[in-house]
């Protein structure tokens, strides 16, 4: 079997922003969790799981972003260009702090101001490395 993952089902409770396209109850099976296969060879060396941000599991987040960045090869309305994958990474950011204030609600305030601090310095590693995973071999 390797490394086959079941498909993702998301978050009912987390209030996750679905792009156009994704229904709630479509299982997601594209993703590969969070980061790419370089970015988790890193994260290895770390002892760090890039899909649990401070004891919180965003991987829902991570399912969407991933299906969103493979979207314009599946549906032919939209277009591949950096304002997509810039709207990507946006709601990629956004359903993290979803998923983050669902699960932090008993939470100190400074530990959720913490998490909120880590899901900025995410979205700008997604936004520096994320190009080549967006492109794939078709760069722009």
């Amino acid at each position: 079997m390797g490394n086959y993952k079941p498909p993702k089902m998301l978050c009912r409770d987390c209030d996750l922003i679905l792009p156009e396209g994704l229904l709630p109850d479509e299982p997601i099976t594209c993703s590969n969790g969070c980061g790419t296969d370089e970015t988790n060879l890193y994260a290895e060396k770390l002892g760090v799981n890039p899909s649990v941000l401070l004891g919180v599991n965003i991987e829902d987040a991570c399912a969407i972003h991933d299906w969103m960045y493979l979207s314009h090869e599946k549906i032919p309305e939209i277009k591949a260009s950096e304002e997509h994958r810039k709207y990507c990474d946006e709601l990629l950011l956004t359903n993290i702090n979803q998923i983050l204030d669902h699960h932090g609600k008993d939470s100190f305030a400074f530990t959720r101001w913490i998490r909120q601090g880590f899901a900025w310095i995410y979205y700008g590693i997604v936004r520096q490395f994320g190009k080549s995973a967006y492109w794939g071999e078709k760069k722009p």
